[in-house]
């Protein structure tokens, strides 16, 4: 995930070694910015890689991707963003979070109404798969002199507004990123 990364010109640290059971990556030192470079750093490198899609035109990836213990499926069957966020984003982690108790069913059943319609809910009109970082929270942006540094992807293509609900969701970014 890091070399598609670094194939779409993202900043990434360099690969040293890999095997299965571990990673070696370029040590980068990550330097005290001032919030607002910080900010407009990320807002830039971010802009530029969801200008990368994809020649199929679909949403998802070529395998599945983790993001953190959850693992995210990535069938590439859609070219309808509201079919593949109900199908392989919404109601797999609904359903796991109902197995594991988290959820009740009745939550579990309108998130499942939910997305049976929700490719009619969404104006696919200026939506096209772009290249997602999957997994944008503060930990996984590390600053240098010029510029930041992606680690940890969760790729796939998808909406690039689900960078921006991550990045809310986490409180990753403020009014200068935005």
């Amino acid at each position: 995930m890091l070399e598609e990364l670094k194939n779409a010109e993202v900043r990434v640290p360099d690969i040293i070694a890999s095997c299965d059971s571990c990673l070696v990556m370029e040590y980068i030192e990550n330097v005290f910015l001032p919030l607002q470079d910080r900010e407009h750093y990320a807002a830039d490198m971010l802009a530029a890689l969801h200008q990368h899609s994809n020649e199929s035109r679909m949403y998802g990836y070529y395998y599945d991707t983790p993001l953190a213990s959850f693992m995210q499926k990535n069938e590439q069957t859609q070219y309808n963003w509201g079919l593949f966020l109900g199908q392989m984003r919404i109601l797999p982690m609904a359903r796991e979070c109902y197995d594991k108790g988290v959820i009740d069913r009745q939550l579990l059943e309108s998130l499942e109404l939910l997305c049976r319609d929700l490719y009619r809910r969404i104006d696919m009109s200026r939506i096209y798969p772009s290249l997602l970082h999957g997994d944008i929270w503060s930990g996984n942006v590390l600053f240098e002199e010029k510029g930041a540094c992606l680690i940890d992807p969760a790729i796939y293509y998808g909406d690039k507004e689900m960078e921006l609900a991550f990045i809310l969701l986490f409180d990753t970014f403020g009014k200068s990123f935005f």
